[in-house]
């Protein structure tokens, strides 16, 4: 993961969906650095004021009218499983709805039950190759349930809470997973 994405990624308030589920829809020309720009606010499993859309990834974005936008926002309408876009409000909020691709059902089933570490092998591998980690990366140790989580959650002279059994990262609280804003009215 290069300076910029990782600066990015510190200065929000990453949803678990955006950690764990973002990756489905990388391929070889999508990583994080498409994803995850200047222009990325956040990654969600539902909208709370479209209902139809729960069970989808909705990426949240803040247009801005340059060329680059425009030519970014075009690869987006053009992936496969993009199901719809739409403006959110006026403070240019838009939003890209994903189906959950059809070979990752089982591990977003694994992730709305907080079984990091029971993704498939392969959907860990993708995981870790998006965000270009190494073994020694907190979340791969989650993935894995290997030592640096551990040590981790010692340093911070903490134990884990609402972690599903043998897994060390909290369950997606389903509240924070899904957008929310006061319909307009």
């Amino acid at each position: 993961m290069n300076y910029a994405v990782r600066k990015q990624l510190k200065s929000i308030t990453k949803t678990e969906a955006t950690r764990f589920l973002l990756p489905m829809l990388g391929d070889k020309s999508h990583r994080d650095e498409f994803f995850v720009n200047k222009y990325f606010i956040n990654a969600f499993i539902g909208d709370s004021n479209k209902p139809e859309l729960d069970n989808h990834l909705v990426l949240q974005y803040h247009f801005v009218p340059t060329v680059k936008f425009i030519q970014f926002e075009r690869e987006l309408l053009i992936m496969k499983d993009i199901v719809a876009d739409y403006d959110y409000d006026s403070n240019g909020t838009v939003m890209y709805v994903f189906k959950i691709p059809d070979e990752h059902q089982n591990d977003y089933v694994k992730f709305l039950q907080g079984r990091y570490s029971e993704f498939s092998i392969m959907y860990k591998l993708t995981i870790m190759k998006f965000w270009n980690l190494d073994d020694t990366a907190l979340l791969s140790s989650i993935l894995f349930r290997s030592n640096p989580i551990k040590t981790w959650w010692i340093r911070k002279g903490m134990k884990p809470r609402g972690c599903a059994d043998n897994e060390y990262w909290p369950k997606p609280l389903i509240g924070n997973e899904v957008y929310y804003q006061e319909a307009a009215g």
